[in-house]
């Protein structure tokens, strides 16, 4: 009588995970062409993300749990969809590391996850942009800080672009 294992073989740890960046759009688009601060624009956006872990929405405060050798999906969306919102789209436009931890001077590390330093949308008013982590375990609990640049398209095409500064950390 065998006693082998007969379970299938496991999947590799971890998951894709897609992150959310949410905006008021009718809100921020009216900002567009003026003279506005990095604070405003941070107050009309959130983050999420498909992990449930229960990690801030503050853009200023937000780090993305993401998986070594997995996808990560960046999507823009409106806040208000059938409200002040509707009719405009939010463009992830790319996504860039920042070198030189210039939104977070303090955190412990700053790691390019990525195989490319910018990672470009596909383009036009519902651009995301995706990426493969890179597997490597040195990778692993460090921070890197990034920018997604970001467009706010009207109904008629119009649009303004911005940038938030959030963090992603890698797990295995």
């Amino acid at each position: 009588m065998s006693h082998g294992n007969n379970n299938p073989p496991s999947d590799p740890p971890g998951k894709p995970v897609k992150i959310t960046l949410t905006v008021e759009a009718s809100s921020l688009f009216a900002l567009g062409g003026t003279t506005y601060t990095q604070d405003q624009v941070d107050a009309l956006c959130t983050l999420s993300d498909d992990n449930n872990d229960g990690t801030s929405t503050d853009v200023k405060t937000y780090v993305a749990n993401v998986y070594l050798n997995h996808n990560v999906q960046w999507v823009g969306e409106v806040r208000y969809p059938e409200g002040v919102d509707k009719g405009f789209s939010i463009a992830i436009d790319s996504i860039v590391h920042e070198a030189s931890q210039i939104s977070d001077p303090d955190a412990p590390s700053n790691q390019n996850f990525f195989a490319d330093g910018t990672i470009e949308g596909g383009g036009g008013r519902s651009s995301n942009v995706n990426a493969v982590v890179n597997n490597n375990q040195s990778l692993i609990n460090q921070l890197d800080v990034y920018t997604i640049n970001f467009s706010v398209y009207d109904q008629q095409n119009n649009n303004f672009s911005f940038l938030i500064d959030p963090k992603l950390r890698a797990n295995n």
